[in-house]
């Protein structure tokens, strides 16, 4: 069994919280980078909003379920979310890129509209079924 002293571990909690916070403002400012051109300022905000909600949802996620794992699950958060504006920034390059950096965001939104309609009026129709549960 490895024996991890005191000194080790702060230095591994202190670099998983460097690179989850460095992966943020890379995705942030990825995101400034993609959209800034063509996107007023609130609509930005709100999309480097949805970038922090992201990773904050990871996190508590992870704190939840599984407590020992948060260091762990910080580290991945970071990793991901810095590999994803890593590729954001790559792709960004590529000369037909701009017409999808324009349409993604919004479909998306329209599609979660379209869902979460269809979804809130099938419960109000009482045609949502419930899942069973295990223990039940």
């Amino acid at each position: 069994m490895i024996r991890v002293t005191d000194h080790a571990l702060a230095t591994i909690i202190d670099a998983a919280l460097a690179g989850w916070l460095l992966a943020a403002w890379y995705g942030m400012s990825t995101v400034q980078g993609i959209y800034a051109s063509f996107t007023p300022a609130i609509p930005l905000m709100a999309l480097q909003g949805a970038l922090i909600l992201i990773q904050v949802s990871w996190l508590t996620a992870v704190f939840l379920y599984a407590r020992e794992l948060v260091w762990g699950g910080m580290a991945v958060g970071g990793i991901f979310v810095g590999g994803a504006s890593w590729l954001a920034a790559r792709f960004q390059s590529w000369e037909y890129s701009e017409p999808i950096f324009r349409l993604l965001p919004p479909h998306l939104f329209a599609v979660l509209l379209i869902y979460e309609t269809i979804r809130l009026r099938s419960a109000r129709r009482g045609q949502i079924q419930q899942i069973p549960s295990e223990e039940g």
